[in-house]
């Protein structure tokens, strides 16, 4: 879905992904965010991060630099390599709050898409058309709460 996202406007994908994969493997909310800043913290520090995790990470930037032209493979190769952690790490924690925020809005470009597309010429402007996605997840806030402090 994120992917998706991106295609419409630039998003982030591969941290909001991975803290749904997490949620999706029963991880608490808490544990996965706790674990992506520990990991930028540790590598900051020095720390090389679990090595059966960096070969995926390696494998993962190996694959997404063969879809390039081929002039741009190697500088993009080097920059997907330097980064062992998915997070800032200067600023862990913003950067993992920046990367939340665009999910949330890649959710609501998705949202609105579909609903162009099932709206047709019936769809409201913009703000409008947002406002069911917006009280879903006010709604769904409350429910979830507790599942979040974990």
């Amino acid at each position: 879905m994120f992917a998706y996202a991106d295609d419409i406007e630039s998003a982030s994908v591969e941290v909001p992904t991975f803290a749904v994969k997490g949620v999706e493997a029963e991880l608490t909310p808490r544990k996965v965010v706790v674990e992506m800043l520990s990991e930028a913290t540790g590598v900051r520090e020095g720390l090389t991060p679990d090595p059966v995790g960096l070969t995926g990470l390696v494998d993962a930037a190996r694959a997404s630099v063969r879809e390039l032209p081929a002039e741009n493979r190697e500088d993009m190769l080097v920059a997907l390599l330097g980064r062992l952690t998915l997070l800032d790490l200067v600023r862990p924690s913003r950067d993992l709050l920046e990367h939340i925020l665009s999910g949330l809005i890649s959710c609501l470009l998705v949202y609105r898409e579909h609903a162009e597309e099932t709206a047709g010429d019936d769809l409201p402007d913009e703000d409008d058309a947002s406002a069911p996605f917006l009280i879903s997840v006010k709604q769904h806030a409350p429910a979830s709460r507790e599942q979040l402090l974990r």
